[in-house]
């Protein structure tokens, strides 16, 4: 960013950050880390969450902790780099008391989602939404207005099924 600056406002200045750090004895440094470039877009439940990388971020954007995505192993080579990363994802989950488990109540394990199982992914998926989102969902919306408009569109319909006169088919 130093750099454009300098190149936009002070033509003929030469190498800025060499005079920035000769003035302020302050050093001009970056680093980038491998899951910088990552492309977080999902096509396929099954696949995309297997290697624990889009896992791990949602749950650490959701949960507003940024301390998860520094420990993933990247690039993920093997099986067990995937099921080490998908276990840092599910114990973040587990710690803000978010139960990791199916409808009939199945734990779910790191290796059930390194193996594609779209049922288990889709449990956590859902356990994640319904602890973190639905509450703020829900606190935004008017229910019990809502319920209200409902309740008086059937009594609505219902009266009008009542009066509609009924055709014997002969005369139809």
């Amino acid at each position: 960013m130093a750099l454009e600056i300098s190149r936009l406002c002070l033509s003929g200045e030469g190498d800025a950050i060499r005079n920035l750090e000769s003035i302020t004895k302050w050093t001009f440094s970056q680093r980038q880390y491998p899951l910088d470039r990552f492309h977080y877009r999902i096509s396929n439940i099954a696949t995309d969450f297997r290697d624990g990388v889009r896992l791990t971020k949602l749950v650490e954007l959701l949960s507003e902790n940024d301390s998860l995505t520094p420990q993933l192993r990247w690039p993920v080579k093997d099986s067990a780099q995937r099921i080490y990363n998908l276990n840092i994802a599910l114990k973040a989950a587990r710690s803000e008391g978010i139960q990791v488990t199916t409808v009939d109540d199945a734990f779910v394990q790191a290796r059930d989602i390194e193996m594609g199982n779209r049922e288990k992914t889709l449990a956590v998926l859902w356990n994640l939404i319904q602890h973190w989102c639905l509450p703020r969902y829900l606190s935004r919306i008017r229910l019990p207005e809502e319920v209200v408009m409902l309740r008086n569109l059937f009594e609505t319909k219902e009266k009008a099924t009542k009066l509609m006169i009924r055709v014997p088919a002969r005369f139809a």
